[in-house]
C-alpha cells in the first residue's frame, strides 16, 4: 500500500507539474526522517504524526515547485531534471549531515502486543 501511495504522488506530481521530479523519493525519507524526530522529541502517538509529517512535506513540496520546477517552466526538460536532482542531493545530504548515517527507527504507528481478530491473532506493527 505504501509503494502504491509513493507511486501515486510521483505520477501526480509529473502530471501536474508536466516535469519528473527526481527528489520525489527523497521526500519520501525526508518524510519518514519527520516522523522519527517528531516521535522522539514529542512522544505524539502514530496518527497525529501523519498530521505533522503531512505539514511539512506539504510545505517542502511547495517549495521544491517554487524553487526548482516552476522557474524553468518553458525550459528543456533536462533543467527540471538537473534542478530536481540538485534538490534530491540537498535533501540527502542534510539528512545525513543532521541525522547521521546510522538507521533510525519511528515509534510503532498502532502500539504495540497483537489484535485479535476471529480467532486470528495479528500483531499491530504488521497491520499499520
Amino acid at each position: 500500500m505504501a509503494y502504491a501511495l509513493i507511486a501515486l504522488g510521483f505520477v501526480l506530481a509529473l502530471n501536474a507539474a508536466g516535469a519528473v521530479n527526481f527528489a520525489h523519493g527523497d521526500l519520501v525519507v525526508l518524510g519518514g526522517a519527520v516522523a522519527v524526530l517528531a516521535g522522539v522529541w514529542t512522544g505524539l502517538p502514530g496518527p497525529l504524526l501523519l498530521l505533522v509529517v503531512a505539514l511539512v512535506l506539504g510545505v517542502t513540496g511547495i517549495l521544491v515547485a517554487r524553487v526548482a520546477i516552476q522557474p524553468l517552466t518553458g525550459r528543456p526538460p533536462e533543467a527540471t531534471f538537473v534542478a530536481t536532482i540538485a534538490f534530491a542531493a540537498i535533501i540527502e545530504q542534510g539528512l545525513t549531515v543532521g541525522l547521521g548515517a546510522a538507521p533510525l527507527t519511528a515509534p510503532p504507528f498502532a502500539g504495540s502486543g497483537a489484535i485479535g481478530i476471529g480467532g486470528l491473532w495479528l500483531g499491530r506493527r504488521p497491520l499499520a
